[in-house]
């Protein structure tokens, strides 16, 4: 009897095993969301590394010294040869001019001062109230120096 009562309990686990089913949860699905598609221009760019340097380039220096009163032109615009890109403050070059021409009026002066005292020296001469020599000092200009 034993040998039944135990093929017997071999017999009831395998039966058991057999009509057990797996304990499965099961998942629940997820939650998707839909949206329509838009449709809009897309900008094509590129990033890239590197250094940019201008087919043409210029140098602008000044010719004459002087303060800048005005700019005629936008930076990194394009300008064309001949085109007005700086106003220099004019009164520096207007008082250089004016002295230039007080000095060019002084020498005037004195060019028709010589003149005269020549003239003067040369009536003298004529009637013998003074040498030839110093007619000749005033033609020449030593007077002025001394002698």
């Amino acid at each position: 009897m034993a040998f039944r009562s135990r093929s017997g309990c071999r017999y009831f686990w395998l039966l058991r095993a057999c009509q057990e089913q797996p304990t499965q949860k099961r998942l629940r699905q997820p939650e998707v969301t839909v949206a329509l598609p838009i449709q809009q221009e897309v900008t094509r760019y590129l990033e890239c590394t590197g250094t940019k340097a201008p087919l043409k380039s210029v140098d602008i220096r000044a010719r004459v010294p002087g303060f800048l009163t005005k700019i005629c032109f936008e930076p990194r615009a394009k300008v064309k040869a001949g085109d007005l890109l700086f106003v220099i403050d004019p009164r520096q070059y207007e008082a250089t001019v004016k002295e230039a021409n007080g000095n060019v009026a002084a020498r005037k002066a004195e060019f028709k001062l010589a003149q005269t005292e020549l003239e003067i020296s040369r009536q003298l001469e004529s009637k013998e109230a003074i040498s030839a020599l110093s007619t000749r000092f005033h033609k020449y200009g030593y007077v002025s120096q001394g002698y």
